[in-house]
């Protein structure tokens, strides 16, 4: 490994895939009907430091979704880092999700980061269809009775986001059900 680290990293890299490969044959035995996904990095190649090829996963239909990282508070950003996968060969039935965090923006208050994530989520379902929020905690108070719970957890910051996010994502929801298929 150490005189050839280029070529023990590639080998490295192809064990995990095969690995995905067995866990997705078996996944397909035993349970046909669930759904094999991954967490992966927004730059396609940026889980290789990790011996995690994604965009090889989806072009050889080793996994159902793989949900994008892309946790950045900036639209443009957000929505240039998962323009890259669309250009990348992926198997039939591979989807793509990109994933937004909700969390807070000390740079912004908590409209205008919510803003923010509702402009992400359109990004996401323009591009791709779909979308997931990281995470539930931040935008729902404590899973507590409104009696149960202290001020801190009745917390503002998530009022503006729910505020903001949930009507939207009803809309969307609304939409796809009566778009035509």
């Amino acid at each position: 490994p150490e005189a050839h680290p280029a070529a023990w990293n590639r080998w490295r890299t192809a064990q995990v895939t095969q690995l995905v490969a067995e866990i997705q044959g078996m996944v397909r035995d035993v349970r046909p009907e669930a759904v094999l996904s991954a967490a992966v990095k927004t730059d396609p190649r940026g889980g290789l430091p990790h011996f995690q090829d994604a965009p090889s996963w989806a072009r050889d239909g080793l996994v159902d979704a793989l949900y994008l990282m892309n946790y950045t508070p900036g639209v443009e950003e957000f929505a240039a880092r998962n323009a890259q996968w669309t250009l990348l060969p992926k198997a039939k039935g591979v989807t793509i999700v990109p994933g937004l965090t909700i969390g807070d923006d000390p740079t912004r208050t908590p409209e205008a980061s919510a803003e923010s994530a509702r402009r992400q989520i359109q990004s996401a379902a323009r591009a791709h269809g779909h979308f997931c929020l990281f995470a539930y905690s931040l935008l729902f108070d404590a899973a507590q009775p409104p009696s149960v719970r202290t001020a801190t957890q009745r917390d503002p910051v998530r009022a503006a986001r729910r505020q903001v996010i949930i009507p939207y994502i009803h809309w969307l929801a609304e939409l796809a059900r009566t778009q035509p298929r």
